[in-house]
């Protein structure tokens, strides 16, 4: 076998991951010569297990297999990349826990520009998705490239905003080759055609629940920052700030309402230290980013001052960032219907509200009332 074959057959033992890699080549020095070791010695080693004998054992036994496969990648637009290689991630192979090997569909980021991940909840509200999306747009526009874990929520809807301007990156938590959540496949064909999925898990390999904080140093590790839009007390998007804080990165975040447990996560970001980020600009400012701030699209974030009734007032504080259906605000206003859905209709018209689906209303952002 070549020297990258031998890598290869190496970062696919199942139940080998970086940790253990490392333990085998601090006393062995190169995959060639792990391939090559005797039973007894294996079992010697600190950490190495009776189960990890096995899985080494099956290795070897399928490693034409193994190696088939590595020569199938490029039939599948996936390159094998290797921590000694010059294209492996320059941000990334300064971590003492870096990756041996990366699955990479599509792109790397570029070493020049700079790197912002976008992270929060899964489950999010309207105005986390709507600030998501805004400020990957935004970012993606100024060429700052986004990094996420493409998952549902936050990390999905700061991905698409940044596609419509710009490339994205998506370090998933599974095989390159698999799209997880299903749901995002589209997602997931565009990130590789117009950014990048990568991966340190090897190809056919479905995420398991501790596969995904693994990942989260590799999202981080490519960041020069982190964004967190919106997150729970106890989001796992919080593991990535905690890497991304050992990692020396600077983490912001976005300031919720109090009351909002979607908030909870955000505002205790920044009592503890975090960057309050309300525009894209102050990111790019944090990034010493030089780019024209006209570029930057403000339509969707300029105050609108409107001038209303006592009526559309009353009607209005029962409508927030969140989707509210028609029946819940007759319940709350206790108005006629008929008098409710004119109200809604000049809020409509004075901009204050939207109906994204029929009988659902959310407030629009940036309202000063005269």
């Amino acid at each position: 076998m070549t020297d990258r074959e031998y890598w290869y057959w190496l970062c696919n033992i199942p139940g080998f991951g970086n940790a253990k890699i490392r333990t085998l080549l601090n006393h062995y020095k190169t995959p060639e010569l792990i391939y090559q070791i005797g039973e007894r010695e294996l079992e010697q080693i600190p950490y190495i297990r009776k189960k990890d004998y096995e899985s080494w054992e099956w290795a070897k036994k399928n490693s034409k297999k193994i190696v088939k496969q590595y020569h199938e990648l490029e039939e599948k637009h996936i390159r094998f990349v290797l921590l000694e290689d010059h294209i492996y991630p320059k941000r990334l192979k300064s971590l003492p826990d870096a990756p041996f090997g990366l699955y990479v569909k599509g792109e790397l980021p570029r070493e020049e520009l700079p790197s912002v991940a976008i992270i929060g909840a899964r489950v999010c509200s309207e105005y986390g998705k709507e600030m998501a999306c805004y400020f990957g747009e935004q970012l993606a526009k100024a060429r700052v490239q986004i990094i996420s874990g493409m998952a549902a929520g936050i990390d999905a809807w700061g991905q698409k905003g940044a596609l419509k301007r710009g490339k994205t990156f998506a370090v998933l938590g599974n095989g390159v080759d698999i799209c997880y959540p299903a749901e995002n496949i589209s997602l997931y064909m565009q990130i590789s055609k117009s950014g990048g999925l990568i991966s340190e898990f090897p190809i056919g390999m479905k995420g398991l629940p501790y596969m995904f904080p693994v990942r989260n140093r590799i999202i981080s590790g490519l960041s020069d920052l982190i964004l967190v839009v919106e997150a729970r007390k106890k989001s796992g998007s919080l593991i990535t700030v905690d890497q991304a804080l050992e990692q020396g990165r600077d983490v912001c975040a976005l300031p919720g309402r109090a009351i909002d447990p979607l908030s909870e996560g955000c505002n205790e970001l920044i009592k503890n230290g975090a960057m309050i980020i309300t525009k894209p600009e102050e990111i790019l400012d944090c990034l010493k980013w030089k780019t024209v701030y006209e570029d930057i699209d403000h339509n969707n974030m300029e105050e609108t001052r409107v001038k209303l009734t006592s009526q559309e007032q009353y009607v209005l504080q029962f409508i927030t960032f969140d989707l509210i259906h028609l029946e819940q605000l007759l319940e709350k206003t206790n108005i006629p219907i008929g008098y409710l859905m004119t109200q809604l209709l000049q809020l409509e018209i004075k901009n204050c509200v939207e109906q994204p689906v029929k009988n659902y209303y959310k407030r629009k952002n940036n309202i000063k009332i005269l």
